[in-house]
């Protein structure tokens, strides 16, 4: 059965980003921001700006009202530029930096595409190649086998379960991966590894994030009371950086350009005419990186109050949700971004509106 599969896909704002008041603000330290406000103060000839900066009259005239209103613009942070010439051609960038907003939502089509571009550096790869296929028709021996239930011996059918394989570890150079179906995965079977150092095969999931998050995933699916049986249908897909084009965009104070946030996992989730895409990323809270990108998804698929925004595609009521995996939830701090955090799977389908 084919299901319709929807990603975002984006176009560029008609304004600049900071014209947004809940977008990002510009980063910089209260000390410096107290230095820029002197030095500008003490510039009162634009001209020098316009000589030094080759700014234009709008950037500038925006630089001094940005000063009144610095609650609006500016969010305090411990980066420091050191420089105030840096810091001034820094913020007239930012006065040009322009979002993205969303465009639509299209059908899937090649923008996930890194399995197939898996690459297996070995001089004999008849093994794992059986291997896949094994894995890969697991479901279809599992129906064929059920067909013939009451059929054949009980001796034969045993000998048959006992052969059929969801998961199989496959060695090379003492390095193990393993192949395994997973149920409702967008391409199959899944190629995993504990080692995040494979020489031998690339483009496989060997983060140890994600590798544990498709083995909770899996056990959860083991419960015949999980909350996806409560959807019409569902699907997912790993999500590579390096090759896939589906993403969230975002502000990026490192860069001072809009990124592209690439989780590493995307849901489709329909319930009636309800239709969810919900984006996981189970890596953790290093810095505050994190919550860059959830501004970014916020600037785009939520309210100002928080609440999803509902988009019409065709008849559908498209809702899109993003949520970051952690393994202790309690140890999160308590500010505006933990609610996008979970620590089972069970707590995402919670969150779903739908239920």
């Amino acid at each position: 059965m084919l299901y319709l599969l929807l990603i975002p896909v984006y176009k560029l704002a008609d304004y600049p980003i900071m014209k947004r008041r809940e977008s990002a603000k510009f980063e910089i330290s209260k000390m410096e921001f107290e230095i820029l406000k002197r030095y500008c103060e003490y510039i009162s000839d634009d001209r020098i700006f316009l000589m030094n900066y080759e700014a234009t009259p709008e950037k500038i005239q925006l630089l001094r009202e940005t000063l009144y209103t610095p609650e609006q613009h500016y969010k305090y942070e411990e980066k420091s530029f050191k420089n105030i010439h840096i810091l001034v051609q820094r913020l007239f960038d930012y006065f040009s930096v322009v979002p993205k907003e969303l465009k639509e939502f299209k059908e899937l089509g090649e923008e996930i595409r890194h399995f197939k571009n898996i690459r297996v550096y070995l001089k004999n790869i008849d093994e794992i190649i059986k291997d896949i296929e094994t894995v890969k028709d697991y479901p279809l021996k599992v129906k064929e086998l059920q067909e013939q239930y009451g059929k054949i011996p009980a001796e034969e059918y045993d000998r048959k379960r006992e052969e059929m394989k969801s998961e199989i570890v496959f060695e090379s150079n003492h390095k193990k991966i393993k192949i395994k179906y997973v149920a409702n995965h967008y391409y199959l079977p899944l190629i995993l590894s504990g080692e995040e150092k494979i020489d031998y095969i690339q483009h496989i999931i060997k983060t140890p994030s994600e590798v544990k998050f498709i083995n909770d995933l899996d056990q959860y699916l083991k419960d015949p009371g999980n909350k996806f049986n409560k959807f019409d249908w569902w699907l997912f897909s790993k999500l590579d950086e390096s090759l896939d084009e589906v993403y969230i965009p975002y502000y990026n104070p490192d860069t001072n350009r809009i990124s592209e946030f690439k989780p590493d996992f995307i849901f489709w989730l329909k319930k009636d005419d309800s239709y969810f895409i919900v984006f996981i990323d189970p890596k953790g809270t290093k810095h505050t990186d994190y919550m860059h990108k959830v501004d970014g998804y916020r600037m785009i698929f939520e309210n100002g109050d928080g609440s999803k925004k509902v988009f019409k595609s065709g008849d559908l009521k498209v809702i899109v949700y993003l949520f970051l995996r952690t393994d202790d939830i309690n140890r999160l701090p308590k500010n505006g971004y933990r609610n996008y955090w979970f620590d089972n799977i069970d707590k995402v389908l919670q969150a779903i509106s739908c239920f």
